[in-house]
């Protein structure tokens, strides 16, 4: 936790100050020798030697991304007659008027002049040849300028926001060449992705029954697989947005954990320790999901964590949840040091984290026998206030939106999204073998499906559940979270022992 805390400051310190990438680099190359010194003559202080040697690293590979280099597609901004070549490394949006993608530039050509350039282009192209990730491309007429930066007190920097995915440089291409395809395998593994995506949708809308079998259909396969995999009309998403309830339709750890629990389950029954090689089975089909779902913030932390879970399993060892959560922010954050600016990432981690501080552990909660009310309303109710309190001033800063219905809605609708996630995993895998084996899950899931849009519509239409136009500042964000804290002592801070040791062997941990 304090590297992936080190790690963050100085990320954090990079952005703000704007340092050259080399010597934070050197000082962090000089904190690591200071580390395997006192590794080798005992001497101490090798905890601040490690948290400072992170940091460094976290600040040197932030600073190589916002500080441009000489040969940076931005020192092309004053020149005509441009010609580009570059291997396209994302398509940001594609329509019928336009294109735009992320270009790491390879070479220019002005004016008959080899240019050396390297680095990335945020670039607009006709809508004509459609392009895609991998391939290398010839661009003509190319005409390059500088991002805007903040010229008024509440306007969006795109110039700071592009900097930090390393981008520092826009442009416009009038004519499009592709000059190489996409590599075979690139191509090979995108087709089978869409094709597969293609399937699961096309297994729910067949086995769907009843009336608007579409509508439901595609609501099935977004809160299973995401709901950037389908077309749901706007209102709809409008009305999940507004009774706080969006994030079921997004890929989370609820979805990994039951199907690697599932995977588990099927494979080696109740069993908590687990062979090694039962990772041969859980974790290539956690990657395929992933790789369906899209590969998002809130996926990426949730497999990460799914997998030092498999792992903590296999090897016999305890999972710690902050431990694991820690890694996955590491890995994030130096796979991409732009992680934390990122709203998906805030929200993410701020969801989670809420969910995991305030589930109640008092000692009356885990002790009692028999049926009690209790053992499923306040961990619920413990779970929904902790991801509103953490999340909401993320969506307010960012959305300007505060959701005031949230809490109660998601009281209703996360305990159905269990039986929802069930039916939709179990509809696909039987769907595949033989389609009419799908119908009946389906229509559980429809079921579930129907109550939980009329409880997200009512909400939403509820006065005063959205407040459009609510801006919450930095200060008032913090403000906020003290509050938060305030609230978390007074629920739990005099009394919250430990969970018993049996109980804890068996409860699955949140990813």
């Amino acid at each position: 936790m304090l590297m992936a805390l080190s790690l963050l400051a100085g990320i954090l310190w990079a952005d703000w100050a704007a340092p050259p990438p080399l010597p934070v680099l050197l000082l962090a190359g000089l904190a690591v020798a200071l580390v395997a010194l006192d590794v080798v003559m005992r001497l101490p202080g090798s905890l601040v030697f490690i948290c400072l040697a992170t940091a460094l690293l976290g600040g040197g590979l932030h600073a190589s991304r916002i500080y441009p280099s000489p040969a940076d597609p931005m020192c092309l901004a004053a020149r005509d007659a441009l010609t580009l070549t570059g291997g396209v490394s994302r398509v940001i949006a594609a329509s019928e008027f336009r294109q735009r993608i992320e270009l790491s530039v390879t070479g220019a050509v002005s004016q008959g002049a080899t240019i050396p350039v390297r680095g990335k282009l945020l670039c607009n192209l006709p809508p004509e040849p459609l392009v895609a990730p991998g391939q290398m491309l010839l661009l003509t007429e190319v005409v390059i300028w500088s991002p805007a930066g903040i010229t008024s007190p509440g306007q969006w920097d795109q110039k700071r926001t592009l900097a930090r995915q390393g981008i520092h440089a826009i442009g416009r291409a009038e004519q499009v060449t592709i000059a190489a395809p996409q590599p075979l395998w690139r191509a090979a593994l995108d087709t089978a992705i869409a094709r597969l995506r293609s399937h699961v949708v096309s297994v729910l809308q067949a086995a769907m029954p009843g009336p608007e079998k579409q509508l439901y259909a595609d609501l099935l396969a977004g809160m299973v697989f995401g709901m950037y995999n389908v077309q749901l009309p706007r209102d709809i998403i409008d009305a999940f947005r507004n009774s706080g309830t969006v994030h079921l339709m997004v890929v989370s750890g609820a979805h990994v954990t039951l199907l690697a629990g599932a995977i588990i389950f099927l494979v080696q029954g109740f069993r908590v320790r687990l062979p090694w090689w039962i990772i041969v089975f859980v974790i290539p089909p956690l990657l395929l999901y992933a790789l369906v779902a899209g590969l998002r913030a809130s996926v990426l932390r949730s497999l990460a964590m799914a997998v030092l879970l498999v792992l903590s399993m296999a090897t016999g060892r305890r999972y710690d949840f902050w431990t694991a959560l820690s890694i996955a922010a590491i890995i994030l954050c130096i796979a991409d040091t732009s992680a934390p600016f990122a709203i998906g990432v805030q929200l993410t981690f701020a969801a989670v984290i809420g969910v995991v501080v305030f589930y109640p552990r008092k000692q009356e909660t885990a002790r009692h026998h028999g049926f009690d009310i209790r053992r499923y309303v306040l961990p619920a109710a413990g779970m929904t206030l902790g991801a509103w309190l953490l999340s909401t001033p993320i969506i307010a800063h960012h959305f300007d939106m505060l959701i005031l219905g949230g809490i109660a809605a998601n009281l209703i609708a996360v305990p159905l999204r269990v039986f929802i996630l069930w039916a939709g995993f179990i509809a696909v895998l039987l769907g595949s073998v033989w389609l009419p084996l799908a119908v009946i899950p389906c229509a559980i899931a429809r079921a579930f499906l129907f109550v939980t849009l009329w409880v997200v519509r009512g909400f939403a239409a509820m006065p005063g559940a959205a407040m459009s136009g609510f801006h919450m500042p930095l200060a008032a964000m913090m403000a906020w979270y003290v509050a938060a804290a305030v609230i978390w002592w007074v629920l739990y801070g005099k009394t919250r022992p430990p969970v018993p040791e049996r109980a804890q062997r068996r409860q699955w941990a949140v990813v």
